[in-house]
């Protein structure tokens, strides 16, 4: 630990100066404070900041031996202390190179023991860091939970699955945590204090390479009371109309105006995503930390446009192996299961598959807060008791089997992506769309 520092009165010294260099980010490290005590003690402290250039001098130190090193936010996030270096002044010029160790490093001192410290330093696997924080206080927080849902495919006869693990890590006293050995790929992160709990907070981990995250709790059993308002511009800086805007943890959702403005109320407080959707453009989610009882502004950029296709027509027979919507004409004839058409669609004026979803009979809609949803099919034949329960359709996209959720598909689509819906019991299924719990069979337009 660097002793305090007791500036010293002017007096005819030496200068040292130096730079202050970011080993994670690889470039200079600004703001940082310097500081140089005696050692042994007797010749007093001095310090000084570093420019936005990373470099730092200090002038009138009296001639002897020092130790020097510093101070920075950035040290606090991932818990480590800098090394300290020795120095001595009165023997010509003294320059010191100072730096936030490389992330092989740092992540050795954290996640290695001596089994695993050739591992640790030979993998590809990264390291996630951050602390968590009171929003009330502004405190750290410790004995909290931190939790990763990490996706993961599930092999099984002919059929492969997704399904979410969970991987758990408590803070320290200090609030402090770190998870090791990250494979590199996008995850969503959220902690948990007693019952209070952030949202979900979106990372993505790098090969060799440490990740930062600080996660704000909100205030616990109070009715939501934040309020966010912002902005949805195209990359240019364009405003975007008609963009429809939610946030994580809250059912509220609203569009965009002529100006590409948007005010959520009533706002759960703490870390959280939001999300914005726009025809022509991939979601866009940002994360955002709304406060109690005040107004938190966003900017949201539309990063691409989804690439869009000159509209071509195909003449040709129909098979089983391509996209037929026939078949989808015929079923409806028959009169099994329940159908949305595209006329059904382009009258309700829906915003989300969501609203499409909860009009039809036997159908429980849930709302994951934000943009999304899950829904559960009633009197379902399940198990071989043959007992009756609701759950979860499988999802079949332009006779193709959804790699993912029906919250993952109500993400993904709106209604003006939509030509028809389909959707059957485990009773009434075609026996090309057939799911445990029944089946949502979606054409795309």
């Amino acid at each position: 630990m660097l002793l305090p520092i007791a500036l010293r009165a002017q007096a005819t010294g030496e200068r040292v100066d130096g730079v202050v260099y970011d080993s994670l980010d690889r470039r200079p490290l600004a703001n940082a404070t310097v500081q140089i005590v005696s050692s042994p003690a007797g010749h007093g402290a001095y310090a000084a900041m570093s420019d936005s250039l990373g470099r730092f001098h200090i002038d009138d130190v009296r001639a002897g031996s020092y130790v020097a090193g510093f101070l920075h936010p950035r040290l606090d996030t991932l818990g480590i202390l800098a090394a300290t270096k020795s120095v001595i002044v009165g023997e010509g010029a003294a320059h010191l190179s100072l730096a936030i160790p490389s992330a092989a490093t740092i992540t050795r001192a954290i996640c290695a023991t001596p089994a695993t410290s050739r591992k640790a330093s030979s993998d590809s696997t990264g390291l996630l860091v951050g602390h968590v924080f009171d929003g009330v206080t502004g405190a750290t927080l410790g004995a909290s939970s931190i939790v990763l849902d990490m996706p993961t495919l599930v092999f099984g006869g002919n059929t492969t699955r997704s399904e979410v693990q969970h991987v758990r890590v408590h803070t320290n006293d200090d609030g402090w945590f770190a998870m090791c050995g990250l494979e590199a790929d996008d995850y969503q992160v959220h902690a948990e204090h007693g019952t209070r709990a952030t949202g979900t907070v979106d990372i993505t981990i790098g090969p060799r390479a440490i990740t930062t995250l600080s996660l704000v709790l909100g205030a616990e059993g109070a009715t939501p009371g934040a309020t966010l308002t912002g902005t949805v511009t195209a990359p240019g800086g364009h405003p975007l109309e008609g963009a429809q805007v939610g946030v994580d943890g809250s059912e509220v959702t609203t569009t965009t105006d002529a100006e590409g403005a948007f005010t959520l109320a009533s706002v759960p407080d703490g870390s959280r995503m939001a999300e914005a959707r726009v025809l022509g453009y991939l979601p866009k989610r940002v994360p955002v930390t709304p406060s109690r009882g005040e107004t938190r502004r966003v900017s949201i950029v539309m990063a691409k446009r989804a690439q869009e296709l000159n509209t071509v027509t195909v003449f040709g027979k129909p098979s089983w192996k391509t996209r037929d919507f026939t078949g989808f004409q015929e079923r409806r004839k028959k009169g099994f299961g329940h159908f949305i058409t595209r006329e059904q669609i382009a009258q309700t004026n829906d915003v989300s598959i969501c609203d499409l979803l909860s009009r039809v009979p036997g159908v429980t809609v849930s709302s994951n807060g934000g943009i999304g949803c899950s829904a559960r099919l009633h009197a379902m034949v399940t198990g071989v008791g043959g007992g009756v329960s609701a759950c979860e359709p499988k999802v079949y996209m332009d006779n193709l089997p959804f790699n993912g959720s029906v919250t993952e598909f109500t993400r993904s689509y709106s209604p003006r992506d939509i030509m028809g819906i389909e959707i059957y019991s485990a009773s009434t299924q075609p026996i090309q769309y057939q799911g445990g719990c029944g089946s949502l069979v979606v054409w795309t337009r």
